[in-house]
């Protein structure tokens, strides 16, 4: 009994000495640990020890990222870098933009192959899609501008010609177009 005691103690006493800070997870999150080259899961109710000196980057379910550093010693303080807060950022969001481009490009070329068939109904089922989903891309209020232009549907052409021209105000078809619609008002 007193060997057991012993020897469990010793292990405390050692794994004190290697970690400095355990982190408790309340909620599901996405771990990144300085070194590491991707993110891992990290399950709810799960504790993560960290040695001395050493950080973790946590994105939690509502995609807030946080960045923990261990102090290096008792009287270290804990630290937040903006530089790699803003790398952390952009490895979230970076997957989330290359899948909404990839979707906008896909449509709006569907589109372009609706127009050509003159299949204008189902062109307009996309851009209004698109636009209820990305409500400020100019190339989507272009396109949805020219798809309201061939429906002979003035109003709308030109409310959605002028929303795309205040986002990108150098697109020169989406201004011709516009010119002709007011011209034939």
């Amino acid at each position: 009994m007193k060997t057991s005691i012993l020897i469990y103690i010793t292990l405390f006493l050692f794994s004190a000495n290697l970690f400095a800070a355990e982190i408790r997870f309340d909620s599901d999150a996405r771990i990144k640990l300085s070194g590491a080259q991707e993110f891992s899961d990290q399950k709810s109710g799960t504790t993560l020890e960290l040695k001395s000196g050493s950080e973790v980057l946590v994105v939690t379910k509502k995609n807030i990222p946080m960045l923990i550093m261990v102090p290096q010693s008792n009287d270290s303080k804990v630290s937040i870098s903006e530089g790699l807060m803003e790398q952390a950022l952009m490895q979230q969001v970076q997957p989330m933009v290359q899948q909404a481009t990839t979707e906008i490009l896909r449509e709006l070329k569907k589109t372009e192959l609706l127009i050509q068939k003159r299949e204008l109904t189902q062109a307009l089922a996309i851009t209004t899609v698109l636009k209820q989903r990305y409500k400020n891309v100019s190339s989507i209020l272009f396109m949805s501008g020219t798809v309201f232009y061939l429906l002979n549907n003035k109003a709308n052409a030109i409310e959605d010609l002028e929303a795309g021209l205040k986002i990108d105000p150098t697109d020169e078809s989406a201004k011709k177009l516009l010119e002709r619609l007011k011209g034939a008002s």
